[in-house]
This record gives C-alpha cells, sequence and structure tokens, in this order.
C-alpha cells in the first residue's frame, strides 16, 4: 500500500511537471503563431560556406 502511494506521489509530480511544459509550448506556439501572422518574423540571412 505504501509503495503505491509513493507511487501515485510520483505520478502527480511528473504530471504536475508535463503540464507546466505544455503550458510553456503553447505560449511559445501562440507567440511565434501571432508572430508569424503579423509578419514580425526576423529572417536569418542564408548560411554561406567556405570552399
Amino acid at each position: 500500500m505504501a509503495n503505491a502511494l509513493q507511487r501515485i506521489q510520483q505520478l502527480e509530480e511528473e504530471n504536475t511537471t508535463l503540464n507546466g511544459r505544455i503550458t510553456a509550448l503553447c505560449a511559445v506556439i501562440s507567440e511565434l503563431t501571432h508572430e508569424a501572422q503579423g509578419h514580425n518574423i526576423v529572417m536569418l540571412p542564408a548560411h554561406r560556406t567556405r570552399l
């Protein structure tokens, strides 16, 4: 029983961590989408290779 309770607590902690990561990723995706719609994307120069 104690092992089961420890496992539940571990899973709850992992769930909290994953939910935080999902929230952060959603914020990044929303910001990138907003920038793309506003044409605010900075284009980097093409990478030139040396011969």
